[in-house]
């Protein structure tokens, strides 16, 4: 989309050049700087299916102005032709899709953000490929989750690059809360056919899921953690283009108590996905023992982003986003010394959320003193009743001091 509407050192006839754009649901809103001096030109990208004053249309795309106001001033010559010939120049890339919005997660769990689509390879997309992914977001949205994972998984054989499939076989995948036999099945499937990267994804993607929902203790989460981590590894480099194999393989290196390796992995996985608010949410995990005011900040824009994409009519789960918010304001608790860290990211399955640390233990809890101490009011007072007694026993040395002496001339 950037490249068709000139984003970069673009210079349109005018001169024109452009100043923001944003995809807002069905539409796509364009301002460019025309003229010398320079003056705001607000334009809007429709589907073909709009109907109403344009300006220019291509085979994908319809060109208007974004409201009654703005058709009355004059646009630059040629600089609409232009920009029609760059749109079409670009098109066969994009493709508009019908979804279905505000779906909402599965009662009491905290599932995985469908994937927002990764950039489509250079060619034009097959037909059947989106016919297939439409097909997929539809039972996706339906909560059928294993058709759905049946159809993404035909589509990632296929072409595994095809915008945010891979993402979406998360999305399918997680819901159905792999158990230890489903996860030994998708195992011997990727150990019989160890070229088949796909095989490896899925087996590794199963096993950390299954750790997270189903173990109920700490030696089988441990053990399911090391599965999804040795599977996910023999996706590299292959599969390096999708963020989910290194923020899995962050978090299950992480929960393992490698925290060295699960730094650079989430770090990645920001870099190539940062407008994926999921990745905000598994950094803060990575730093919260570390660093909390970062992690409380990873959370808030874990909740800004979401708040945007619910209010631009994309999926948000309302139970994960209360979840977070809880999280957010626990660890400004712990921040001010006043609650101790407890686990809260990855509890074992039967206990309450943030009663314990099944693989990373949390510091001990700081004694009543510990606590007192950590308020600036309650430490000021102490400073000043340990130097009283500092003083008391300076002042009874000296006394004692005095008194041999004393008691010595009397000797004499």
């Amino acid at each position: 989309m950037g490249t068709m509407v000139g984003v970069g050192k673009v210079v349109f006839p005018g001169p024109c050049r452009l100043n923001s754009a944003t995809v807002v649901k069905s539409v796509v809103r364009l301002k460019y700087m025309c003229g010398l001096p320079a003056e705001e030109v607000e334009l809007l990208l429709h589907s073909p299916e709009y109907k109403g004053q344009e300006l220019a249309r291509t085979e994908k795309f319809v060109l208007s102005h974004a409201s009654k106001t703005s058709e009355a001033a004059a646009l630059p010559d040629g600089f609409i032709d232009a920009l029609k010939e760059r749109i079409a120049e670009g098109e066969a890339r994009w493709h508009w899709m019908k979804v279905k919005g505000d779906h909402q997660a599965a009662q009491g769990q905290l599932l995985p953000t469908p994937t927002r689509a990764e950039p489509a390879p250079s060619q034009a997309l097959d037909p059947k490929h989106v016919q297939m992914f439409e097909a997929g977001a539809a039972l996706y949205g339906e909560q059928k989750h294993a058709e759905a994972l049946d159809i993404f998984l035909k589509l990632a054989r296929e072409n595994n690059r095809f915008g945010g499939v891979l993402g979406m076989i998360v999305a399918n995948l997680a819901p159905t809360k792999p158990d230890s036999a489903k996860v030994a099945e998708y195992v011997r499937r990727a150990e019989d056919s160890p070229e088949d990267l796909l095989k490896q994804y899925v087996a590794g993607v199963a096993a950390h899921y299954s750790a997270h929902y189903i173990a109920s203790t700490i030696e089988e989460k441990r053990r399911l953690y090391e599965t999804s981590i040795r599977f996910l590894d023999k996706t590299r480099p292959s599969f390096e283009f999708e963020p989910r194999v290194f923020i899995y393989l962050a978090v299950s290196h992480y929960r393992l108590g490698h925290q060295a390796e699960a730094e650079p992995l989430i770090e990645k996985a920001v870099e190539i996905a940062k407008y994926d608010p999921d990745a905000y949410y598994c950094r803060a995990e990575i730093f919260h023992r570390k660093d909390v005011a970062r992690s409380l900040e990873d959370l808030e824009t874990y909740l800004v982003m979401t708040r945007k994409f619910a209010e631009a009519g994309g999926w948000a789960a309302d139970e994960k986003i209360q979840r977070v918010q809880s999280m957010r304001d626990y660890l400004k608790r712990v921040q001010a010394g006043k609650a101790a860290l407890a686990e809260i990211f990855d509890p074992l399955a039967s206990d309450t959320p943030g009663s314990v640390a099944p693989l990373v233990p949390p510091p001990e809890e700081p004694s009543q003193t510990a606590q007192a101490l950590a308020q600036p009011q309650t430490f000021g007072n102490w400073v000043l009743i340990v130097g009283l007694i500092a003083a008391l026993i300076l002042a009874l040395g000296l006394w004692l001091q005095r008194s041999k002496r004393g008691s010595a001339s009397d000797a004499r």
